[in-house]
């Protein structure tokens, strides 16, 4: 079974800007619209997939209290114990680097996205039930079972992290060029790409989410839980 997380979301931003490379040009004749940069933005995403931590000190009905994302249907006067959890922490860090093209006289200022990295972080937990003693037949068939979920999100994650990027570049190349305004706009300016970036990224995981949690509640099933019930009959619940 697999849950949001508790109190956190399924993927927060961390912004941090890179400091920005510069390019000075003497004074001239400023346009309407800044001419095109020198080269296109780099992307990179990268993933950081982190060791999976697993907890034993929840009780089954402390498990079943926590909120899950999967369902499954239930046959008449079925009642299935939660025994185990997982919680898949998944979050993204971006920091941008710009360049800026600056008229040195009169302070105007071109600004450009330059590069863009991002980092996918996915740091999972595995919740088995303090009733269920490490290396008993009931732990261990729990265990077997929350790590399909983890091994199904890192399959995900990694089939789409390519995808995300592809979204982010194709963003950057719909930008319009930008105006040409005072560098004491370059802030502003800089938080707004930052805003929209946050938005592609956002939307590009979120249909990835979508995909994850349909192949998800693929594992969680009503035959999953029987045979997990009826995997150790020597060990009571």
């Amino acid at each position: 079974m697999t849950m949001d997380g508790g109190s956190e979301s399924f993927f927060s931003g961390v912004v941090e800007a890179i400091a920005p490379p510069a390019i000075i040009r003497p004074a001239e004749n400023v346009g309407k619209t800044c001419p095109p940069p020198k080269q296109k933005p780099v992307v990179q995403i990268t993933f950081d997939n982190k060791p999976t931590q697993f907890l034993n000190n929840k009780s089954t009905a402390e498990l079943s209290q926590k909120p899950t994302n999967t369902s499954f249907s239930h046959g008449p006067n079925e009642v299935f114990v939660t025994g185990g959890i997982t919680s898949s922490h998944i979050k993204t860090n971006m920091e941008v680097a710009y360049a800026h093209l600056t008229w040195e006289e009169s302070k105007i200022n071109c600004t450009y996205p330059h590069q863009v990295k991002i980092v996918v972080t996915y740091a999972p937990t595995v919740y088995i039930a303090s009733n269920y003693k490490p290396g008993s037949c009931r732990y261990q068939s729990t265990m077997q079972h929350e790590l399909r979920h983890v091994n199904t999100d890192i399959i995900t994650l990694k089939e789409f992290i390519p995808w995300v990027e592809a979204q982010i570049k194709a963003h950057l190349a719909n930008l319009p060029y930008p105006t040409p305004l005072p560098s004491s706009q370059q802030q502003t300016i800089q938080n707004n790409m930052m805003a929209g970036l946050q938005n592609a990224l956002s939307a590009a995981m979120n249909t990835m989410n979508d995909t994850r949690m349909k192949r998800q509640q693929l594992i969680d099933t009503r035959q999953e839980y029987l045979r997990l019930t009826n995997a150790c009959p020597q060990e009571k619940f």
